[in-house]
């Protein structure tokens, strides 16, 4: 009677046991299971050598909308009444600048509502205003006469709030300027030995230095500005080549008189495509389905997940209110372009707005541009392959007073003119982080191994064997129910044969 009631005891010690393991391994490989099909993902950061510095793409503008001697050709009456001021300036000078600035205002308030972005922005700087062709250089133009970056630059002009923008070394099917990169570090020495006589040259005739990549000088056009209320100054942004900014965004503000170094950080990153949680996508080779975005033209090239949110904000905005909205930068293209007829949409009063359905709200900045912002967002992805750059400034004054090379008129003119502006990499490391699969198939099936010998007590060979046994039993346990079946069938008499029994007849 002990013996047995020790089995007992035994027996359900070991299933408690065995239960135990059970419901431990099944809990165990439904959360690897959960967690392998939610497809995670790890990020493995480094740090390499670049064996090529490549030029970034880089935006500049002034603050200057309208050139002064176009606005006088267009508008006459403007021409008749500035011609008015100038006769008076010299009695009240304070006076006559607020004049000059209220009827400068007025006027371009006048033709950004009558005229088109298209033909407002001819009005504005051209990039030939602001480029002074000896002073646009790059680290590879000793090396390559027949290929200076000047003739690849890829100038992109684009209309914004602040006036004319434009965009140089953006992302084109010409490569040359890939090809002609300089090689990591290397670069024209700075040390001088002595040039015609000279020991120590001018900053903006210097040789390139080591892991400068690219200089140039701006000149404000001052006798062209419009924009008297302010101080002069531009705007640049330093960015990837495939990005168009907004010139708001990102951006250093420069003066005249002053030399800037950039020092930049190149940092790119890898991503993955779905179902991973990055969901990224390649803009160079797929395309985004046209039955999701609209069908007007924004002439924004969708090369990444920015510019396709601009290009899908600009086109629900064109398709909804017919007007650009100043957001965003407008690209001028050719005179024929279909998208040249649009005009500046005015959120304030609603002016070039056109919509059909006149019981809408008069918040138009919502209504139009601000609440397609979120679908905009959601629908665009990230780019697979992205580059971005950490960017540090620092100025000295140029020209310097110290230059006994200069004369005093040339000084001022530079210095009150124009800006010189260098390009450099901090080093020629690259900072990379690589999105990678955190669990693939066979780290799967290790982990589910790793499961069941802990739980458990035995391999994935002993699975199979397991799984064999089970198998075997099976079949056998379905084939002898089967013949059992048919054994049985065949005992059983038809339903349809009539047993008589048998009658002996004797005679008497």
């Amino acid at each position: 009677m002990k013996s047995y009631k020790k089995k007992i005891i035994l027996y359900t010690l070991k299933t408690i046991a065995y239960t135990f393991c059970a419901l431990g391994c099944a809990y165990q490989v439904i959360s690897i299971l959960n967690l392998y099909f939610s497809f995670p993902t790890t990020v493995f950061s480094f740090v390499e050598i670049m064996n090529r510095l490549e030029l970034p793409a880089i935006t500049f503008c002034t603050n200057n909308l309208i050139m002064l001697d176009k606005m006088k050709q267009i508008d006459p009456e403007f021409n008749q009444s500035w011609t008015k001021l100038l006769e008076i300036s010299e009695q009240n000078s304070n006076q006559t600048r607020l004049l000059k600035q209220k009827l400068i205002d007025q006027t371009i308030r006048k033709l950004m509502d009558q005229l088109s972005v298209y033909d407002f922005s001819q009005l504005g700087t051209e990039w030939n205003d602001l480029l002074n062709n000896q002073y646009f250089k790059c680290a590879t133009d000793p090396y390559n006469v027949d290929k200076k970056c000047i003739d690849h630059s890829n100038v992109i002009q684009s209309a914004q709030e602040l006036g004319n923008c434009f965009t140089v070394f953006r992302w084109s099917e010409n490569r040359t300027l890939k090809d002609i990169a300089i090689k990591s570090g290397i670069s024209q020495s700075p040390v001088i030995r002595g040039v015609e006589d000279s020991l120590n040259l001018e900053i903006a005739d210097q040789p390139f230095h080591p892991n400068e990549v690219f200089r140039m000088m701006i000149n404000f056009s001052l006798n062209q500005r419009t924009t008297l209320n302010e101080k002069v100054m531009g705007h640049l942004a330093i960015h990837d080549e495939k990005e168009l900014p907004p010139i708001r965004n990102r951006n250093f503000i420069v003066y005249p008189g002053y030399y800037y170094e950039f020092y930049i950080s190149k940092e790119s990153g890898k991503y993955l495509s779905s179902p991973y949680v990055t969901d990224c996508i390649n803009y160079d080779r797929e395309k985004i389905s046209t039955t999701t975005m609209d069908t007007s033209e924004s002439q924004i090239n969708v090369m990444s997940r920015e510019t396709c949110i601009m290009d899908c904000l600009a086109k629900k905005t064109i398709n909804l209110c017919k007007c650009w909205p100043p957001e965003l930068p407008f690209i001028v293209m050719d005179h024929n372009n279909q998208s040249n007829h649009l005009k500046w949409c005015s959120w304030r009063d609603g002016t070039n707005i056109i919509v059909t359905n006149s019981s809408k709200e008069r918040n138009w900045f919502r209504y139009c541009f601000a609440r397609h912002e979120k679908q905009c967002k959601n629908l665009c992805k990230i780019e697979c392959k992205s580059d971005s750059y950490e960017v540090m400034r620092q100025k000295v004054i140029w020209p310097s007073q110290e230059r006994i090379d200069h004369s005093e008129k040339y000084d001022m003119t530079l210095r009150e003119c124009c800006t010189l502006i260098s390009i450099r990499f901090w080093s020629s490391e690259q900072s990379i982080q690589d999105y990678q699969p955190k669990y693939e198939f066979v780290e799967f099936i290790s982990y589910f191994g790793g499961l069941l010998s802990i739980w458990l007590g035995f391999s994935l060979v002993k699975t199979y064997d397991i799984g064999e046994l089970v198998s075997r039993k099976i079949i056998i346990y379905i084939w002898q129910y089967i013949k059992h079946f048919i054994s049985k069938r065949k005992l059983q008499p038809s339903r349809t044969t009539k047993i008589r029994p048998r009658v002996t007849r004797y005679l008497k």
